[in-house]
């Protein structure tokens, strides 16, 4: 492992502070040198073993994340939760069964995800009224600043938010690591696009509700 050249250089001042200094005998300059190989030896391995855990985290996470790919994948059912929203009232996707639904990710933080939201609210107001719902996904840790965001932006669909940020619970769960993430259900909760952006929101939509 590397011993950095800057380790080399503090190496070097201790080595001539002490001779300097104190003006050691060849006994007590060899058990300097001990000292400082030891140091080295204690640096390397446990730069080692931080380098083998990070290896083996990022494993973990390839793999969860392919997992996780694998179970949203267009044409497979969503996988439902039951947890609870902003008001403190029930909230899962099987609760929307027969209607189209927008599973959006999203935080007010997020450039991208505000960008967006002019398309998904023309969509909403569009077509809610003939079958299409969203249920948003905060990762927001400002409980206070995102109801606000809500009011101010005329989002009254129902949102889940736990305040923890990327460690959302959600977010988790189906591997999302980079937001917005949208998926697109149709009525039997089966994942039929995914990640639309721009006037392809509204043009999907359109497909299944004004063919009806």
């Amino acid at each position: 492992m590397v011993w950095s050249e800057q380790h080399t250089m503090s190496e070097i001042t201790i080595r001539t502070t002490y001779k300097e200094k104190l003006r050691p005998t060849l006994a007590q300059e060899r058990l300097l040198e001990g000292v400082l190989w030891r140091c080295r030896e204690l640096y390397n391995t446990a730069l080692e073993q931080r380098i083998v855990a990070w290896q083996r985290q990022r494993i973990t996470i390839s793999r969860f994340q392919q997992e996780a790919e694998l179970k949203l994948a267009i044409g497979k059912v969503f996988p439902d939760f039951d947890e609870k929203d902003l008001a403190n009232k029930p909230l899962s996707v099987g609760n929307y069964k027969g209607k189209v639904v927008l599973v959006d990710f999203w935080a007010t933080w997020c450039g991208p995800c505000v960008g967006e939201l002019p398309n998904v609210l023309k969509t909403y107001e569009k077509y809610h009224s003939k079958g299409f719902e969203i249920v948003g996904i905060s990762l927001d840790s400002d409980k206070t600043k995102l109801t606000s965001f809500m009011e101010t932006k005329k989002m009254t669909w129902q949102q889940y938010f736990d305040g923890k940020g990327w460690g959302n619970k959600l977010a988790g769960k189906y591997g999302v690591g980079s937001i917005p993430a949208t998926f697109l259900l149709d009525r039997e909760g089966k994942i039929i696009a995914k990640n639309l952006r721009g006037e392809a929101l509204e043009a999907e939509v359109g497909k299944i509700l004004d063919s009806k």
